[in-house]
């Protein structure tokens, strides 16, 4: 009761200064003023570890930590089977059988390390530093972020990791380039993580990482009040925002396509699905990539809206079509087991999630279209009201000069009896 108490008391205060402030426009001002105070005030109170940034160091800890563990695990197992330097030698020379059954229980592949040990056993290492260096500074600002009993609290709370933070953002800028540059590394298709190892805690783990980044600047902007990246994104108008994922998803897609063709080699037997992923990318490619430039430099309406024509929304739905058509079939057969895409890896992610991003836009101009259909419908309602209203309305005053002609003295009683009767009839 009391909680109720006090909120109809704060809605009555914003009214009263609502009030005040439409009557006065230096009220308004001032009013502004103490409300950002206000919430300088409340920043300044507010602990570190209720910021929403702090969710993502502290998920970014816990990730860092599975990748640093999973590096550890392959390098150890490196330096315990005592792999061959040179590709030729036989990999059972000099290695524990009971080792292996163990790792290979873990899910570590020994086909590759067939191949590349050299190669395999610099990447484990990199993998090592660039979790354990991400891991280390993670926790560094979980720490500060529970910070609550040192002298240096305000300090943390009122200069580093205020808001708007240049530090701050400088910081998770650093993890994003730094998770940037450590996921083209590990998860190419020779990668640590790629699709030719069978490391899953690694591979997503490090996806893991990015993602967590790019969240914590996203969550930043938010608390700095900047424009956010989704909220960019959904700035756009009409459907671009599908067409940009569609875009940005297909092209990564035939960058991994194209990476694991040059791995693998061309094979008769997968001549079939190359050629259709080959084909069906580049097709994608094309049309997601004029509509995302259409919108770029479309210039907007009124009230910023900006308004497709039919000709356009009837060409965007044949290519949704279209390629949702090629899209199905193609990623059945690649990402099937035996496909070219099958394994654990990115062309098998970004190729489903090229196919999910056709799916919802392809949804979402069927939803508009029906909206535009329905628009049109009550559109014509109104204009058939509108124009029954005023027949109505014309066939009243008609009614009402007959009715005031015929009472007047001039007129005879021969001309107000056939007036009546057409009146009698025309209602």
């Amino acid at each position: 009761m009391m909680a109720e108490e006090k909120t109809i008391k704060k809605e009555e205060k914003k009214e009263e200064k609502k009030e005040e402030e439409e009557d006065d426009p230096s009220s308004r001002e001032q009013s502004d003023n103490d409300e950002s105070s206000n919430e300088r005030q409340e920043e300044e109170e507010k602990p570190l570890y209720k910021s929403t940034r702090f969710k993502g160091y502290l998920t970014l800890t816990l990730a860092s930590s599975i990748h640093w563990k999973t590096s550890m695990d392959i390098m150890n197992f490196l330096k315990a089977s005592g792999i061959p330097m040179l590709p030729q030698q036989s990999f059972a020379e000099g290695f524990d059988p009971n080792t292996f059954e163990l790792e290979e229980s873990r899910g570590i592949d020994d086909t590759v390390l067939r191949k590349h040990p050299e190669e395999t056993q610099a990447q484990a290492q990199v993998a090592v530093v660039l979790g354990m260096i991400s891991m280390v500074v993670a926790a560094v600002l979980v720490l500060i972020h529970l910070d609550s009993f040192t002298p240096l609290k305000k300090f943390w709370r009122n200069k580093v990791f205020k808001s708007k933070s240049k530090l701050e953002f400088l910081i998770i800028l650093f993890f994003c380039i730094w998770w940037t540059a450590a996921t083209i590394i590990e998860t190419q298709t020779v990668g640590l993580a790629g699709s030719d190892h069978v490391h899953y805690n690694l591979y997503f783990s490090v996806w893991m990482c990015w993602l967590i980044s790019v969240w914590t600047l996203e969550r930043w902007c938010v608390a700095s009040k900047l424009k956010s990246i989704a909220g960019h994104l959904a700035s756009w108008p009409n459907r671009s925002p599908g067409w940009i994922g569609i875009l940005i998803f297909s092209a990564v897609s035939l960058i991994s396509v194209a990476e694991r063709l040059a791995v693998q080699g061309f094979s008769d037997e997968k001549s079939f699905q190359w050629g259709l992923l080959f084909s069906t990318i580049p097709i994608t490619i094309v049309p997601s990539l004029f509509f995302v430039l259409v919108e770029l430099f479309r210039p907007t309406k009124e009230n910023d809206k900006s308004i497709k024509s039919t000709c356009e929304n009837i060409f965007e739905g044949i290519c949704l079509l279209i390629l949702v058509l090629m899209w199905i079939p193609t990623v059945i057969v690649s990402t099937t087991p035996g496909g070219a895409a099958a394994h654990v890896g990115n062309a098998y992610f970004f190729l489903w999630f090229t196919v999910l991003f056709l799916m919802d836009t392809a949804v979402w101009w069927i939803y508009d279209w029906r909206m535009s259909v329905r628009l049109l419908i009550i559109e014509e309602q109104k204009k058939y009201r509108q124009i029954q209203q005023e027949i109505i309305k014309q066939t009243k005053e008609a009614a009402a000069e007959e009715e005031e002609r015929l009472r007047s003295p001039g007129s005879s009683l021969r001309e107000r009896f056939f007036s009546f009767e057409s009146l009698q009839a025309s209602k």
